[in-house]
């Protein structure tokens, strides 16, 4: 609709309301814009996006978590830091479609590179829009790069992310006000995610594969879409927020035992809905217990540094996402990229990488260059 019309709409309603009437309006910010703007761009260059378009989207995000690896331990670091990334299963199944938390993951990443690159003059103008553009594809962005500002040695950076940040934010909230006379920063799904995330059917929807599989049945959900059958967009939104709080505050342990299952098939990667010995569970299972075992044994490099504090933070925030929000791996890739360098620095300390990597060529230094 975003190619062929200019405006982001949708006209389906089925998840607000159970159905569309003829009087019911487009949805006009039921997604943030982010990936709908890139893949509108893409419908206009004549590829096929389905099957091409996100391929710049991994690149970017393989290479930005390689330039991180550069600047903390040098090309070797880099190289096998990309390849870890590139021939990680996540990054094969996901990144090679299109998926608004890959293309949120890299952007964050870009940002996370340019700062560490130390890049000043149009590095700072692409600082500031991968951290808007970040902004408005995941609000994870935003809890992710507002921190920075208390680690003094990227604060400059920081802030030109963050200001990054508030302009993007605030033009979508602008045209918000503008299309649905409310001013708001998010998307119109967030309620209903919520909802679905930690309401009364999460831990059975999330058992039968996610936590949104009752609430597309129609006949559990007539009761309450007959709620929502005469609001508005907005009001949709606002209803499912409200019973997603209200049933949170009133069954405390029923949400606490879903937050602990979500992360746990989360960070498993599993289909809940398989056996655990399926073969696509195994591999997942194996998969991500090697990534963790090696990032461990590199983080080990890191022990009360800068880099382990950051380490640190990004997986509350990542934890903390899981126990609110939906359940699967692809809601931490983010995270998986500092695993990703992490295994990079345990792998490089191998007997047979470290010798390679002693006998290389040394880089010149700067004065030598000159």
């Amino acid at each position: 609709m975003l190619a062929a019309t200019g405006r982001l709409e949708l006209t389906e309603w089925g998840r607000l309301k159970g159905e569309t009437r003829p009087s019911d309006p487009p949805l006009r910010a039921f997604e943030l814009p982010g990936e709908p703007l890139w893949i509108a761009a893409g419908t206009r260059t004549g590829l096929d996006v389905w099957d091409y378009w996100n391929v710049p989207v991994a690149a970017l995000l393989i290479v930005s978590v390689s330039a991180v690896a550069l600047t903390l331990g040098g090309p070797t670091l880099a190289l096998i830091a990309g390849l870890v990334a590139a021939m990680d299963p996540v990054t094969l199944l996901h990144a090679s479609n299109r998926d608004d938390a890959v293309l949120a993951s890299a952007l964050l990443w870009a940002v996370f590179a340019i700062m560490a690159l130390r890049w000043r003059g149009l590095g700072d103008v692409a600082l500031f829009v991968a951290a808007g553009a970040a902004a408005i594809t995941r609000l994870e962005a935003v809890v992710l790069i507002v921190p920075l500002l208390a680690l003094r040695p990227v604060r400059r950076a920081a802030t030109i992310a963050v200001a990054g940040v508030v302009v993007a934010l605030s033009a979508w909230g602008l045209r918000n006000q503008r299309v649905l006379h409310h001013f708001m920063i998010g998307s119109t799904h967030d309620g209903i995610t919520l909802w679905e995330s930690n309401g009364p059917f999460a831990l059975t929807s999330l058992s039968l594969g996610q936590v949104d599989i009752i609430s597309l049945n129609k006949s559990v959900m007539g009761p309450i879409f007959a709620q929502t059958r005469d609001l508005d967009e907005v009001g949709a939104d606002a209803f499912f927020r409200r019973e997603a709080v209200r049933y949170m505050a009133s069954h405390p342990l029923d949400v606490a035992r879903t937050a602990v299952a979500k992360i746990g098939v989360s960070i498993a990667s599993i289909h809940p809905d398989l056996p655990l010995t399926a073969p696509r569970n195994l591999a997942a299972m194996l998969d991500n217990a090697l990534l963790l075992i090696l990032a461990g044994v590199g983080l080990a490099r890191f022990a009360r540094s800068p880099v382990a504090i950051v380490f640190a933070g990004m997986c509350l925030v990542t934890l903390a996402l899981l126990a609110i929000g939906p359940a699967g791996m692809r809601y931490w890739l983010t995270l998986r990229g500092a695993l990703w360098i992490l295994a990079a620095f345990s792998i490089s300390g191998l007997p047979i990488l470290r010798t390679l990597s002693s006998s290389a060529p040394a880089l010149l230094s700067t004065s030598q260059e000159r």
